[in-house]
C-alpha cells in the first residue's frame, strides 16, 4: 500500500522524490523491506532451536550402530507373522496333529489338511500359531493343532517364523521333512514360491517367506 504521506510524483524533482523515498523508508515498520512503499515480510531471527526454524544438524554420536544388526526384531516363536506386510491366510481342519511353524497339505477329504509329507496332497502353506488352539496333543506330543478339533490357520502368502530342520540361507528354496512337514532347505523338493528370508543355523529360529499359487 502507499504512504499517502509519502506519495511521490512523476513531476517531482529526483531531488524531492529522493527525499520522500528515504522518509517512507524510514517510517516503515521493524522487520519490513523493499522499495518506497511496498510491504515485504522478512522472515524475524528465531533462536536456533526453535521448532519452526531450521536447527543446527543433528549430533548422531549417541545413537547406535545400525550396521550391528541391532535394529532388527528379536525372534519370533515357530508359526508367528514376521512382519506386518501382505498376507493370505486360509483355513482348513487338521486330520492329524499339526505342529506350528510346519508345512501342511491338502488333507484326505476335502476342507482338510495334514502334515506336509503324509500321503499324496497339495502344500498349502504353513500352519500359523494359534494360542486359542495350542495344546499339547496327548498322542504325538506336538504343540500346535490337535487332530479333528480347531481350525488351523494356513499362511500362503507373506513371512512366519519357523524352526528348519537344517541349515538355511537367505533366498534358498525351501523344502520340508517327510515325516512331518518341518521346514528345511536342500531337500529333493523345493516348494515354488516358498524361500528362506534370513539365514539360521539348523534348529534356529528363520523367517520363511511364502508366495504360493498353487
Amino acid at each position: 500500500m502507499v504512504d499517502e504521506k509519502h506519495k511521490t510524483s512523476q513531476h517531482e524533482p529526483n531531488e524531492v522524490k529522493a527525499q520522500h523515498e528515504a522518509v517512507a523508508v524510514q517510517s516503515r515498520p521493524a522487520g519490513r523491506a523493499g522499495k518506497a512503499g511496498v510491504d515485504t515480510q522478512v522472515a524475524p531471527p528465531f533462536p536456533a532451536t526453535n521448532d519452526i526454524w531450521p536447527r543446527p544438524p543433528l549430533d548422531v554420536t549417541g545413537f547406535g550402530d545400525l550396521s550391528t544388526g541391532a535394529w532388527d526384531f528379536a525372534p519370533g516363536l515357530p508359526g508367528l507373522i514376521a512382519d506386518a506386510g501382505i498376507k493370505d491366510v486360509i483355513t482348513r481342519i487338521p486330520e492329524t496333529a499339526i505342529a506350528f511353524g510346519v508345512f501342511v497339505q491338502e488333507g484326505t477329504t476335502q476342507g482338510f489338511c495334514k502334515a506336509a509329507g503324509a500321503g499324496a496332497g497339495r502344500v498349502l502353506g504353513i500352519a500359523l500359531r494359534d494360542m486359542t488352539a495350542g495344546f499339547v496333543d496327548p498322542t504325538t506330543g506336538l504343540l500346535g493343532y490337535t487332530a479333528h478339533r480347531w481350525a488351523t490357520g494356513i499362511l500362503r502368502v507373506g513371512r512366519v517364523w519357523c524352526v528348519p530342520s537344517t541349515a538355511v540361507t537367505r533366498g534358498e528354496d525351501a523344502t520340508y521333512d517327510t515325516a512331518d512337514g518341518t521346514p528345511s532347505a536342500g531337500g529333493a523338493t523345493p516348494i515354488v514360491g516358498a524361500t528362506w528370508y534370513t539365514d539360521a543355523a539348523a534348529g534356529q529360529l528363520a523367517v520363511l517367506q511364502l508366495n504360493l499359487t498353487n
